[in-house]
């Protein structure tokens, strides 16, 4: 009681300025012990994953809560946090239940087939070499994901009505990576020899924000040439810029 009357006192004491002052300072302790406990619950998560899909996302977050899981979204919701000491048993446990889930490879094919059809063979077929494409030219240094997309025309007996094959590839880098014309060829090479009739010059490779890496029939002289026949084209090629900029050098002075 004494204390309560010692501070009413030195209430009362104050100007205006000084009661408003110590309003904000009692508000900002309250806040900071209130917030304790739970900056203390922040500190000890760690990402389980990051870059997800809002699908796998979804998914992820629904197993958490079944399991009973403090977690935590970051990342506008691509990335999701968890107690750091259940990281990698949430991994194994994630992993057992076929998350984070990728795209479908030849892995179709384990299932039984018996009363597909052959619409629905073929459509499996299509899906399932879009799937092994993605995944191993995802594998390649500097990508972060690939993603294949096919059209592949059906088999017609009319010559007239025969369609080529074309494929596109979308492929997020790794940041700070850039693709040589090499890498991209590689790329070219790898999924026209995939696929039966299809020619690099009906391949496209863009990157994740919209940027043509390969496109039409440039794609024939690009994918054509081994890496010394490239290397000695480039080398030609600065060589005869190196030319003209000393002729114009010449010339204006």
């Amino acid at each position: 009681m004494k204390a309560l009357e010692q501070l009413r006192q030195a209430w009362e004491r104050m100007r205006a300025g000084q009661r408003i002052a110590a309003i904000i300072i009692a508000g900002i302790a309250a806040a900071g012990v209130i917030s304790l406990p739970f900056i203390g619950r922040s500190a000890d998560l760690a990402v389980l994953y990051g870059d997800l899909d809002p699908e796998n996302a979804g998914k992820i977050v629904s197993r958490l809560k079944e399991s009973n899981v403090r977690y935590r979204l970051a990342a506008g919701g691509r990335a999701i946090m968890v107690p750091a000491e259940q990281v990698y048993d949430l991994r194994l446990d994630m992993a057992m239940n076929g998350l984070p889930g990728g795209v479908a490879g030849f892995e179709l094919f384990d299932k039984n087939a018996i009363g597909m059809s052959d619409f629905v063979q073929q459509l499996n077929h299509q899906r399932a070499l879009q799937g092994e494409l993605s995944r191993t030219i995802a594998q390649l240094e500097g990508v972060e994901q690939a993603r294949v997309h096919l059209a592949i025309p059906r088999e017609t007996v009319f010559i007239e009505d025969k369609k080529e094959a074309t494929a596109s590839v979308v492929l997020r880098l790794r940041p700070g990576w850039t693709l040589t014309k090499r890498q991209v060829a590689g790329i070219l090479h790898l999924v026209a020899n995939s696929i039966e009739g299809l020619s690099p010059s009906n391949v496209t490779v863009i990157d994740s924000r919209g940027g043509v890496l390969a496109s039409g029939r440039d794609n024939d002289s690009v994918a054509t040439l081994s890496g010394t026949q490239f290397e000695l084209t480039q080398g030609v090629e600065k060589y005869l810029e190196g030319k003209v900029q000393t002729l114009m050098d010449r010339v204006v002075g």
